[in-house]
């Protein structure tokens, strides 16, 4: 059914004089339906010995560079994680397929693919193009470290600094960031969430005092990305003053580690939250207005971070859109269709670019405070009186 259908389409598109590239429905010398004439074939494999087939039958051959993964805000340039360990990173793996597909001179072709499965900026993909066509024309040189040395030259410049470190911070932050509330969850299918700390209830500010101790990892994690992010910020600001080429790149990335910033200072609000409510119901034993003061104070504590992800994400998406139709335009002649699809598409879970603090959303902080504050009212009417 797969060829019926590629032949179709290619003897419609080669009627209008194009030429015709086949993701699928390669040729296979052992089966009795060929591919339509004239086909170019993407090869997806490091078999050669399937494109030398391939061409001996009369089907160019073009190799497929492998899709750099659908990390989230930033690709796994240096580095993937993997079961718990770092193995190599996309543009190494990129050089491995396409050197060998080039030296061998099999190939007619190359595509480099980039599935935005998780609503990268566009700014983001462009070591991984780069990559792809070095080494498609040209399997023998360079090295990849010498590669990444001359791209950050060419394409910013001489004076831009620190840029290999920039990769690596935000290589480390991305993961980080998938890592957060339920992202993995949703995305990739694995078993977590992150819950909010016990609210106080009860005559005496009963809790639970479990988030400090189940989140303990994540709060760790969060401290050591705010410094990372603090510095992330200082080089992409560095770049923007020195005047680099693709400024723009680093206003971008900026965004990012802010949003990256936001979410770390998020699991220290929720740890803060916890111990300043401790701080009541220790207190609620010693004085009354003293507590209260503490429940106010945790109030406030959520309150500067719902007013933070909103300063953020604004910014984010003013710089985003400098270069890029808002998601999810619609047109007098055409609305915007939005449905969640059957895959598991991160960037499809919303309709509009929220979908990079959907999960912050899903917390429902604004629902916490409402009761917080309502337990307040209750118990500010209950313990007044010559104590207050």
């Amino acid at each position: 059914m797969l060829l019926d259908f590629v032949d179709r389409c290619a003897r419609e598109i080669e009627s209008h004089g194009r030429k015709v590239i086949s993701w699928g429905g390669e040729y296979r010398p052992d089966e009795k339906r060929k591919p339509p004439p004239g086909l170019i074939v993407s090869e997806f494999t490091d078999d050669l010995e399937i494109a030398r087939i391939s061409r001996d039958a009369g089907y160019p051959a073009w190799v497929y560079d492998p899709n750099p993964g659908l990390e989230h805000l930033f690709l796994p340039y240096l580095y993937r994680e993997k079961k718990g360990k770092d193995v190599i990173g996309c543009l190494e793996n990129s050089r491995r397929r396409i050197s060998k597909a080039a030296s061998s001179g099999l190939f007619d072709g190359m595509v480099s693919t980039s599935w935005d499965d998780s609503g990268l900026h566009n700014q983001v993909w462009m070591m991984h193009f780069i990559n792809a066509a070095e080494y498609s024309w040209n399997g023998h040189a360079p090295e990849l470290n010498e590669f990444i040395d001359r791209y950050f030259a060419n394409y910013y410049g001489s004076d831009a600094v620190d840029l290999k470190e920039l990769w690596g911070l935000f290589n480390g932050g991305a993961y980080y960031y998938m890592d957060t509330f339920e992202r993995k969850v949703w995305h990739w299918g694995d078993v977590g969430k992150t819950h909010l700390p016990d609210l106080p209830r009860g005559d005496a500010i009963e809790y639970d005092p479990y988030w400090n101790r189940r989140y303990k990892t994540m709060i760790e994690r969060s401290r050591e990305q705010l410094k990372a992010m603090s510095r992330a910020s200082e080089i992409c600001r560095r770049n923007r003053e020195l005047g680099v080429k693709h400024t723009y790149d680093f206003e971008v990335f900026g965004a990012i580690a802010d949003l990256i910033t936001h979410t770390a200072r998020t699991y220290i609000t929720l740890s803060d939250l916890e111990n300043t409510i401790t701080k009541a119901h220790r207190q609620h034993f010693v004085s009354h207005p003293a507590a209260y003061a503490a429940m106010e104070e945790a109030t406030q504590l959520i309150e500067r971070n719902l007013e933070e992800r909103e300063q953020v994400f604004d910014h984010l998406v003013s710089v985003w859109e400098k270069t890029r139709l808002p998601k999810g335009l619609s047109t007098p002649q055409k609305q915007y269709f939005h449905r969640q699809d059957r895959a598991h598409h991160f960037a499809n879970r919303r309709a509009d670019m929220t979908y990079l603090i959907y999960d912050e959303q899903l917390l429902g902080l604004e629902d916490y405070v409402e009761q917080l504050r309502r337990y307040m009212a209750w118990y500010k009417e209950t313990y007044t009186g010559p104590t207050w």
